[in-house]
């Protein structure tokens, strides 16, 4: 019989740590990313740092952990993907 899964906790209610919580270190990211120049023709409809962010967002909804995203990166159609895919990203972000 499958465990009974814990409440959800209710918003506001959960406590991270100072230094290595996600919000932390996403906030890190972005504040580094809007340091990056902007080299795309024109003005993009989007922030560079946002495209960037979205990057970051698909990569983290792929895989559970960076080591996971290591060990299954030498796969050889998951590392043309991933080249196809950030030709994409590169592209996009300089011609928007």
């Amino acid at each position: 019989m499958p465990k009974k899964l814990p409440p959800v906790p209710k918003q506001g209610s959960l406590k991270f740590r100072k230094k290595f919580s996600m919000p932390v270190l996403l906030d890190q990211v972005k504040s580094n990313f809007i340091k990056l120049p902007d080299y795309r023709k024109k003005e993009g409809k989007f922030p560079l740092a946002d495209v960037l962010m979205s990057g970051l967002a698909i990569f983290s909804l792929k895989d559970t952990s960076l080591l996971e995203f290591d060990k299954k990166r030498s796969d050889p159609v998951r590392l043309q993907n991933l080249k196809t895919y950030m030709v994409l990203i590169i592209f996009r972000a300089i011609h928007s």
